[in-house]
């Protein structure tokens, strides 16, 4: 389990508790009599149900609770450890730079290091393990107090409803649950007198946990080496509690062992005492390398302007997402037919206000890419699925129905759908990424990136099948702008260095043609065919092909005249773009000769007058790929 599923399974404890009551109210109706409904034989009868409720929630939850507390527990423990590796590995390679370590200090075993050093982490994780468990032990006891009192307020409700002119039993039932399925099972009160979810309070209980427990691991590692400065990144997002601390350096006398005389710079606990890493932070410090590292703590009018547009941008889409949780609920579990259609068409209205926000200016960034966590972090396939999840949630699409999976699988990744059942309605059953991928991380990335494009049609119209069977027209159309989408995604997420695109069969066929479009015809590289990709699948004006694939197969277009552009490259770049393939098909290095070959004949072909289409495989997929990643070089002509 990582820290989405522990969050996903208090959510859906919650669901159940909720589905369950109103299953009760659904199914033990009111007798309606001439005089109006039997209101006291009902509440005679629901109040049985509601003691064997209770006793089967303390039974099923019970168990599922304890084997939530432990898995918690040990992902408390793997951050720590993960935050040891990875400082190590920044120290190492700090030194290979020139770092020097110094008296003592100069290996990891040096002699000031004690045994009761790691005792005294060990107890201070153990502490920190007891008290997030016994905190989430209070909580999951309180939402089944909570249940069990909302369920008993429901009952009484009803009938004063009713009385006081609800009308149909449905409606009055519904009146009575309103403000619990508009709260959901509020349970936990914080000091400032908020009451929030047990899934809401997890979410800020285990991250806040686990960031403590990687901070400490970190620590451990700088102790060892004898460094005990950090500096703290400068995001382009910091909340305004970090923002006075951000880009600064500090002595961490909090985990690192520093101490006040180690430089000319403020306490890590005086920091903490202000503001920093308060729950939920998103901020972060790294190892400060005298002579090495570089601080910047200072700002201009732009980036402060741009911090609080960011800011706010964050706050109103949070609003918009509760609204939308809001009334999913009351759709969900209201009663009476007329409630439920109100409140799906106001869950829906939200819906597109999360959408709406995401694709103005800069909003694409803010509210989803700089969500997700940092390349650093992404270390298993376990991270890569907390990644795909998170990017999934940050789109904003409703993965309730659809498992995010990694696994063998021939391909890098895709989403699933069944043909046979197509309705003209994007309906996928999976996301899938194959989890033993043997391009590096920054490609594995690149291909999440694609798949949550597919993803995010889900629920809106689509010509994907035809008869019955998938249509070729809209894969090669849909292929496009995923894959451009992908690598304008990529690129916002900050990885820098040219990637090989996938599909170049595809786009060394498209992407020239949609440029001789008005729509595309600004378009110079991948990722400004990609912004456009964003905005118009967001918007839920993509998804229906074959019109475009034809109007843009029947442009007048040269295939051979195009191609001929980019042979001159070919031979000032041919190991580039050789090494730029082989990145992205790591498995077929071993036959770079005969690729090499291949790629010869392909182009004496085409110099002669023969069409792509009418080269053999081998000649067909060397020279698209290689136009491709030339295309990406030079940009698309």
């Amino acid at each position: 389990m990582n820290e989405y599923d522990i969050v996903a399974a208090f959510e859906a404890i919650e669901q159940d508790l909720i589905s369950s009551m109103i299953r009760n109210m659904d199914r033990h109706r009111a007798e309606e009599l001439k005089e109006g409904y039997n209101w006291s034989m009902w509440q005679a009868e629901q109040l049985k149900a509601l003691e064997n409720y209770k006793l089967q929630n303390q039974k099923k939850y019970g168990k599922q609770f304890k084997n939530i507390n432990a898995q918690m527990g040990e992902l408390i423990w793997q951050a720590r450890q993960k935050g040891n590796m990875q400082q190590e590995i920044r120290i190492l390679q700090a030194i290979k730079k020139g770092y020097k370590v110094h008296g003592t200090n100069k290996s990891p075993a040096h002699r000031a290091m004690s045994a009761e050093f790691f005792k005294l982490n060990d107890r201070r994780l153990e502490a920190l393990i007891e008290a997030t468990t016994h905190d989430m032990e209070k909580a999951e006891t309180a939402i089944l107090r909570r249940a069990n009192d909302q369920y008993r307020k429901t009952i009484f409700n009803a009938q004063v409803y009713a009385n006081s002119g609800a009308g149909t039993y449905e409606k009055a039932v519904d009146m009575a649950t309103k403000d619990m399925l508009a709260r959901g099972l509020a349970c936990v009160e914080y000091k400032n007198g908020t009451l929030h979810t047990l899934e809401d309070y997890a979410d800020m209980a285990i991250r806040t946990a686990s960031k403590r427990a990687y901070l400490q691991g970190e620590g451990e590692k700088r102790k060892e080496w004898g460094i005990t400065t950090v500096i703290v990144a400068k995001r382009g997002n910091p909340c305004p509690k970090c923002l006075p601390f951000v880009g600064k350096v500090l002595i961490d006398d909090v985990w690192s062992g520093g101490k006040a005389g180690d430089g000319p710079y403020p306490l890590m606990s005086t920091a903490i005492e202000r503001g920093l890493y308060h729950p939920r932070c998103k901020d972060s410090h790294s190892t400060y390398f005298p002579g090495i590292s570089t601080a910047e703590d200072t700002w201009t009018k732009k980036e402060l302007g741009s911090i609080e547009q960011k800011y706010k941008q964050e706050q109103n889409h949070q609003y918009a997402r509760r609204q939308a949780d809001k009334f999913g609920r009351l759709a969900e579990f209201s009663l009476d037919k007329e409630n439920k259609e109100k409140y799906k068409n106001k869950a829906d209205e939200w819906s597109k206000v999360l959408q709406s926000d995401i694709i103005q200016e800069g909003a694409f960034k803010n509210l989803v890419i700089d969500q997700l966590p940092d390349i650093e972090s992404v270390n298993t396939v376990q991270d890569r699925k907390v990644f795909a999840e998170q990017l999934i949630d940050r789109l904003g699409i409703d993965r309730t129905n659809i498992p995010v999976e990694l696994r063998k699988m021939d391909s890098r990744g895709g989403c699933s759908y069944y043909p046979q059942s197509d309705k003209g309605i994007c309906e996928y059953i999976e996301y899938a990424l194959q989890a033993d991928d043997d391009r590096s991380l920054q490609y594995q990335i690149k291909t999440a990136f694609h798949e949550s494009y597919h993803l995010s049609l889900q629920g809106h119209k689509w010509d994907a099948v035809k008869g019955g069977r998938p249509n070729e027209k809209w894969r090669i159309m849909e292929e496009t702008f995923a894959e451009v989408s992908a690598h304008y995604a990529a690129d916002l997420y900050g990885i820098e260095e040219m990637l090989a695109p996938a599909y170049g069969d595809i786009l060394v066929k498209t992407l020239p043609r949609l440029k001789r479009l008005p729509k595309y015809k600004n378009c110079n590289t991948a990722m400004d065919f990609g912004k456009i990709a964003w905005r118009d699948r967001l918007l839920g004006n993509s998804g229906v092909w074959e019109q475009l694939y034809d109007d843009v197969f029947s442009l007048g277009f040269d295939e051979g005249i195009y191609y001929k552009q980019y042979f001159k490259i070919f031979g000032l770049h041919e190991k580039e773009l050789f090494n730029k393939f082989f990145e992205n098909n790591p498995k077929l290095q071993q036959y770079e000769d005969m690729l090499k070959d291949d790629l010869k004949n392909a182009v004496t072909k085409i110099n002669l007058g023969i069409p792509l289409d009418n080269l053999n495989t081998n000649e067909r997929v060397i020279f698209s790929n290689i136009i491709a990643n030339a295309m990406w070089k030079e940009g698309i002509k």
